[in-house]
């Protein structure tokens, strides 16, 4: 269901998992990415904060929680929760979840420069996964375009089609 975009199934049936096991922090995890999705955030903090209580070390959560917090309009403060998350996490990857988030947080408030500088950030510790650099390029042309940068912007267009030619966007 989750992955057909049926949120609300989705949420259903991972609630029903959760009734039956409660100690599983990705289930939660996941609800907590449906909840986001199906535009219930006051739910999706509960899961991320849910799942923090139950492994600190899973980045998705943070940069979940918040997302949710930035959808309720409360973007400075779903800074404060990522720049508080840095100092946790080592890999790459866990880094890359995380700055990623606030790039995203930055573009909703319209500071469209720090949001480059962390999709560049974000591609130059992936650089050695195509998809999460194709995502972070794609991402960093929609902010450089609207900071009338039309040129830069169609150099990562390009360069998102040759990392990901299915890349539907």
């Amino acid at each position: 269901h989750y992955l057909r975009r049926n949120y609300v199934s989705a949420i259903s049936d991972f609630t029903r998992s959760l009734e039956l096991s409660p100690m599983q922090p990705e289930v939660s995890l996941t609800r907590g990415q449906a909840y986001l999705k199906a535009e219930q955030p006051e739910q999706a903090i509960e899961d991320f904060e849910r799942v923090l209580t139950q492994n600190m070390s899973l980045s998705k959560a943070y940069s979940g929680r918040a997302a949710a917090l930035a959808t309720q309009g409360k973007h400075e403060y779903a800074l404060i929760w990522l720049t508080k998350a840095f100092h946790r996490f080592q890999r790459p990857r866990d880094l890359a979840e995380l700055v990623f988030a606030r790039g995203k947080i930055f573009v909703l408030m319209g500071r469209s420069a720090p949001a480059i500088d962390d999709f560049s950030t974000v591609a130059k510790l992936m650089k050695h996964d195509d998809m999460t650099v194709a995502a972070a390029r794609y991402a960093r042309a929609i902010a450089r375009y609207t900071m009338d940068l039309p040129e830069k912007a169609k150099r990562d267009f390009t360069r998102v089609i040759s990392l990901d030619p299915r890349n539907e966007h």
